[in-house]
């Protein structure tokens, strides 16, 4: 969201140009950055031509917010919770991951 609470993104019918870059990146085409959450793309990589996008919002749209990325563990954390001994052990293996990748990047997490 901007500071006037709207979405960053144009919008759903933009979602073509995401996945151009995922085609790109599976053949090798094109690189990423690698972020705790993930590949990320560069902004040179991601078509968006024709777009209003200048590169602040293409920044904002990718930033790793720290207290946002807070709340989603302990919201995700709960949302496992909710399952029990049910969940697998690999999703609790890859939201530890998780975790572990963001105390890495962020200081105090």
């Amino acid at each position: 969201m901007d500071e006037e609470g709207k979405l960053i993104w144009p919008g759903f019918g933009e979602n073509i140009r995401v996945l151009k870059w995922i085609i790109d990146r599976v053949k090798g085409r094109i690189s990423a950055r690698e972020t705790p959450l993930g590949l990320m793309p560069n902004h040179e990589d991601l078509t968006l031509d024709g777009l209003d996008f200048p590169r602040e919002k293409f920044e904002k749209l990718f930033a790793v917010n720290r207290d946002e990325r807070a709340q989603e563990i302990a919201e995700i954390q709960e949302f496992l919770n909710r399952f029990g001994a049910r969940m697998p052990q690999q999703i609790w293996g890859q939201y530890q991951a998780l975790k572990r990748r963001l105390a890495a990047h962020f200081s105090q997490f």
